[in-house]
């Protein structure tokens, strides 16, 4: 079993904002993108998040967790996108 980084996780991360056509940037002008995913980081867990608003607040989408769990939600984020373009 291959050991979870924080940069794999990121990378998860950005390819679920890819699959919800959404930048990889999450900045504009200035500004936070609202709708983009972001990975929090913090007390060795992590979580992932979503922006709600250009002032940066975020809600939670995920509850925190260790890496590979975190790994494994995030995935089933990306697999409800890949469903979801096959049925539609």
């Amino acid at each position: 079993m291959r050991r979870i980084t924080m940069k794999t996780l990121q990378q998860r991360v950005d390819m679920l904002n890819r699959m919800a056509n959404l930048s990889d940037n999450i900045w504009h002008e200035g500004k936070m993108v609202p709708g983009m995913f972001v990975l929090d980081a913090a007390y060795g867990g992590y979580r992932l998040c979503q922006i709600v608003t250009a002032g940066g607040g975020e809600r939670d989408i995920t509850g925190r967790a260790g890496a590979r769990e975190t790994y494994e939600l995030i995935n089933a984020f990306i697999d409800g996108y890949q469903f979801k373009n096959k049925v539609a």
